[in-house]
């Protein structure tokens, strides 16, 4: 089958975006292919860096190369991953949310809680209450990390 095979003319162009984060007891590295930005919440600071190189989706250029981005990280430090989805649902006047908005949610958030848990679930019980879209248009995924 041509389609199948990547040959003729059913052939398109397939990728999709990636992260991925490696943990150490006080420091973690990113390697971000075109995904929306890791989030890293200071908590003395109480504030929120975000993290991503530029980059492309996996499997738009042959010749991509994907370098991680190093941080330190202190005890009660949260990194946040997230799915699109999140950031994408809808204000009552059916425009799609901003980053910077889903940033201010999941400062607020990480500046009222101490469980990673608790702030997982509370970001997307914020996200879930303020979506006027009349069905999920994509997933929801949110991942807390703290550091300790």
């Amino acid at each position: 089958n041509d389609r199948l095979s990547g040959r003729g003319r059913g052939r398109r162009k397939m990728f999709c975006t990636f992260c991925s984060v490696e943990l150490h007891q006080h420091s973690f590295r990113c390697w971000n292919a075109g995904h929306v930005p890791v989030l890293h919440y200071h908590k003395t600071e109480k504030k929120l860096r975000l993290i991503r190189e530029p980059s492309v989706a996996l499997g738009m250029s042959k010749g991509a190369s994907f370098t991680p981005v190093s941080s330190s990280a202190e005890a009660g430090d949260y990194l946040i991953l997230y799915s699109d989805g999140l950031i994408e649902t809808r204000n009552e006047n059916g425009k799609i949310r901003t980053q910077d908005e889903f940033n201010e949610l999941v400062t607020n958030v990480c500046s009222q809680h101490s469980d990673a848990d608790e702030t997982a679930r509370e970001i997307l019980k914020q996200v879930i209450s303020a979506d006027h879209s009349p069905v999920p248009e994509d997933d929801l995924t949110v991942i807390v990390v703290k550091f300790t």
